[in-house]
């Protein structure tokens, strides 16, 4: 009894410590060695390739791809051609820059070594960043400013624009991942304040980094439509880190594995007993006289 006790355990604990082994090589892909230009660095004069060191050996199939940052919550595709320059280097090409702003490397780069893939994305800055509501002629004063740092969640912004709007002005909050693809559409309820005003009321922010405010409507006067984005920042910015969560789902998968242990070791000890049971009403049938 004890003996088969003992095996189930010993099984659980190696199935578990397994699972937190096949994790640990993935939480550590997540940094790449270096880039160029670097990670967040601003340059001045348009470039035409980009290079990412993975500090480890690298497949074939490695992709990088680049795009740009218009400031509104969207982003266009700008791709390029990737060369795997080295065993853990690759360069990608593309049409010399011609829009000043900010840009995303996004890279996709397989590891031979344990089958793990290198997922996320460099930015980089050239010339200005990418506008917002600076140099906007539509947005006069926005609250929060734009590009402006705040240190507590809020639940609302205000636009001011600089002339009159129609009532069927559209404010929404947007979140930015900081991969340069992926955006959250957080909505919200907006209520024109004035002539020139409107004001979006949202949940109160849960999470660090980046937010754009768009907005869409008609200009009173002209007829015109008015589309556009103001954006803020709460706490740190938008990380560009996209490494997966591992760690959590193998405690998880540990868990189950400890719980099914646990319940096979009720079912040995219920059949133990039934066998125990059995032999005892067998000797009590030997026992008793004829």
């Amino acid at each position: 009894m004890f003996r088969r006790w003992r095996m189930l355990v010993i099984a659980a604990v190696t199935a578990a410590a397994s699972s937190l082994a096949l994790a640990a090589p993935a939480a550590a892909h997540d940094d790449i060695a270096s880039s160029v230009p670097a990670d967040r660095s601003v340059i001045d004069a348009p470039i035409s390739s980009a290079e990412i060191d993975f500090g480890e050996v690298i497949g074939d199939s490695v992709e990088l791809f680049l795009t740009y940052d218009p400031g509104d919550g969207s982003t266009v595709d700008v791709g390029g051609e990737t060369t795997k320059t080295g065993d853990t280097t690759a360069r990608v090409d593309f049409p010399e820059l011609t829009v000043e702003g900010t840009y995303f490397l996004r890279y996709l780069a397989p590891v031979p070594s344990d089958g793990h893939v290198m997922v996320g994305a460099i930015s980089f800055t050239w010339g200005a960043p990418t506008a917002i509501d600076e140099g906007n002629d539509d947005v006069r004063f926005s609250s929060p400013r734009s590009r402006e740092r705040i240190d507590e969640p809020i639940t609302f912004a205000e636009l001011e624009f600089d002339f009159d709007i129609d009532d069927d002005i559209q404010l929404d909050l947007v979140y930015d991942r900081g991969d340069g693809e992926n955006f959250d559409e957080l909505g919200g309820t907006t209520t024109k304040t004035g002539p020139s005003g409107a004001r979006l009321d949202f949940d109160l922010l849960e999470d660090e980094g980046t937010y754009f405010i768009r907005y869409t409507g008609t200009a009173t006067a002209s007829g015109g439509e008015v589309r556009g984005a103001t954006s803020f920042t709460y706490g740190d910015p938008s990380s560009s880190d996209s490494g997966f969560p591992v760690l959590p789902f193998a405690l998880a998968a540990a868990l189950i594995l400890g719980a099914g242990a646990w319940f096979s070791l009720r079912r040995a000890n219920t059949a133990d007993d039934e066998i125990d049971d059995d032999d005892t009403h067998a000797d009590d049938d030997e026992l008793t006289p004829a």
